[in-house]
């Protein structure tokens, strides 16, 4: 089975919402983020409050219980931006493949990503998780790498792709 298409910044942007969504790490780095970087404000300000002896007016607590709360709620808009920079970056330098044809190429024992100017071959036994989602598939392969497929470039909508995956590489890596 041969599959072509262009990738595009959406489809990335797709992978960085499932990975931060439906995977474990990604959850736990959302988590983190989310938590850790208020913590430490909220820390900061009780520590001027503190060094300065009690004098500060009240709303400065007010402030530091605020100002995390606002930034968990923006986190998520943030992060869109912050990633979308980051792919338009490595888009820029050569270093992402937006824009560019991608072949894969689905055997009985390998599976294969060609781009204009390299091919990778991989055993069935690489792929480590494949995320199903309603316009993509995800197949995570060892080293913490993922290869993004589109469902607009298969035209049975990846059904013959996601069969063919629960068979090579088994039912529990797929989901």
């Amino acid at each position: 089975m041969k599959i072509r298409f262009f990738a595009e910044l959406e489809d990335f942007m797709a992978f960085t919402n499932y990975y931060l969504k439906k995977t474990p790490e990604g959850r736990r780095a959302m988590l983190r983020s989310r938590l850790l970087v208020p913590f430490i404000l909220v820390m900061m300000v009780l520590m001027i409050w503190w060094i300065c002896g009690y004098m500060l007016p009240t709303f400065y607590l007010l402030e530091a219980l605020i100002i995390p709360a606002i930034y968990s709620l923006a986190w998520p808009a943030i992060n869109r931006r912050k990633v979308r920079r980051t792919y338009i970056k490595l888009a820029d330098s050569g270093d992402l493949e937006i824009d560019e044809e991608t072949e894969l190429e689905f055997g009985d024992e390998y599976f294969s990503k060609t781009l204009s100017d390299a091919m990778r071959r991989l055993k069935y036994s690489a792929v480590r998780r494949v995320g199903v989602e309603k316009e993509h598939i995800f197949i995570t392969i060892r080293g913490r790498q993922t290869m993004v497929v589109p469902r607009r470039a298969m035209p049975d909508g990846g059904e013959d792709l996601i069969a063919l995956l629960k068979e090579k590489c088994g039912a529990d890596k797929v989901a």
